[in-house]
């Protein structure tokens, strides 16, 4: 097997280039052949993995957003993606069972079993692997990214206390699975996986290979309600909130009295339209984990 590393430097704000000697370590020790390439963007990606044969392994070293840069190129070739986790948050090594320290992940890059999974389109134009959020979660990515002195789970706990002071909820209209409603949204979050944001189980039913997206519509609330109940929120128990919905679909759209934040596998995306369209590609991309399921 041949491994061809995704490396970006800025991961993390620093722990995927703390992360790379001890990556390197473990896969010399194993006697895998590999190659590093460092990048920054899509383009670079292509332009450096032009050569590549179809057994090589593609190996994200970084987060949720390194692996997002490279789905483009994944949906176009049929490599497997391994992960060596080293983001923020990583929700999707978490949804894949791949875990946080670089020789426990290295084990399952190369034991891991791997599994055909869906990837989210929004607007034609970007995608996802794992999740999105609209409104309030896409306020705290923006939050998040102008919040430069701490870092890990610390940025998101202070990211939500801005958010919370800044984001109002908007109306908007949801057309799915051939019903049209309107609704005032506090938050929208279409899940890939069961993990969005800084961990949070919005969508603690969510499969990665079941060819639908699992939405959660959360009507306004009150801030004493997120913040007592947040804990829960976390370990997937979206029930002790009724203001939250629960839902499935292959694709929706959603209109908006004002143009509302997005992210996408924590990356913002800030559309000009007030209209956004979001459908699911079936397994679309061949990731490696430790699957529980």
């Amino acid at each position: 097997m041949h491994y061809q590393i995704i490396y970006n430097p800025t991961a993390g704000r620093g722990k995927a280039r703390a992360a790379l000697p001890l990556l390197e370590y473990q896969l010399k020790k194993t006697d895998q052949k590999y190659v590093i390439h460092e990048f920054d963007t899509p383009d670079t990606i292509s332009e450096r993995l032009a050569d590549i044969e179809k057994a090589d392994v593609l190996v994200a070293l970084g987060g949720d957003g390194t692996i997002n840069l490279l789905i483009p190129f994944l949906l176009e070739h049929e490599n497997p993606l391994g992960i060596i986790p080293a983001g923020m948050i990583n929700n999707l090594a978490r949804a894949a069972g791949v875990a946080r320290k670089v020789p426990e992940a290295v084990k399952t890059l190369i034991a891991g079993q791997t599994k055909c999974v869906d990837v989210g389109c929004i607007n034609d134009t970007v995608y996802f692997i794992n999740g999105m959020g609209v409104g309030f979660d896409g306020q705290v990515n923006l939050e998040g990214n102008d919040i430069q002195s701490i870092t890990g789970q610390k940025v998101h706990i202070v990211a939500i206390a801005r958010a919370l002071r800044n984001y109002q909820p908007t109306q908007v209209q949801i057309e799915m699975n051939d019903k049209v409603f309107e609704a005032s949204v506090f938050q929208l979050a279409i899940g890939n996986s069961p993990y969005m944001g800084g961990g949070f189980k919005l969508t603690p039913e969510a499969l990665m290979d079941d060819g639908v997206l699992d939405v959660a519509m959360v009507e306004p609330l009150r801030k004493g309600r997120i913040v007592r109940n947040i804990r829960k929120l976390r370990n997937g128990k979206v029930s002790v909130l009724n203001e939250i919905h629960l839902d499935r679909t292959k694709q929706l759209t959603f209109t908006s009295a004002a143009t509302m934040p997005v992210h996408y596998d924590g990356e913002v995306f800030q559309p000009m339209e007030k209209q956004v369209s979001v459908k699911v590609i079936p397994a679309a991309v061949k990731l490696i984990g430790d699957w529980q399921y």
